[in-house]
């Protein structure tokens, strides 16, 4: 039986490719958000620290329920470049209202 015919050679070049990867890395859980909104009258504070490669920075966000199906949210960010060119900061304010009608 031939390599080739026997079907080992994807097995192989799979295997290989998977040792070889790099790892991933993932931003915090809360970075993306759930597809849900909060209950009436419920709120949360989210914090986050992140760092990728010179960049480092915090984010935080506060959302509140004021009627069902509906929630509003505010946020804020800060990071800084600490490489030595470009040397930079970055500031970031957001606002966002989220209505989900059909919710499981």
């Amino acid at each position: 039986m031939s390599f080739r015919k026997s079907g080992l050679r994807p097995i192989v070049l799979s295997t290989v490719f998977a040792l070889c990867s790099a790892p991933a890395f993932a931003e915090r859980p809360m970075a993306v958000d759930d597809a849900g909104t909060l209950e009436r009258g419920g709120a949360k504070l989210e914090f986050g620290w992140s760092r990728d490669d010179a960049v480092r920075g915090y984010e935080g966000a506060a959302g509140f329920g004021p009627i069902d199906n509906v929630e509003v949210e505010v946020g804020f960010g800060r990071a800084k470049d600490r490489d030595a060119d470009p040397d930079a900061k970055i500031r970031a304010v957001g606002a966002a209202v989220k209505w989900v009608p059909l919710q499981l």
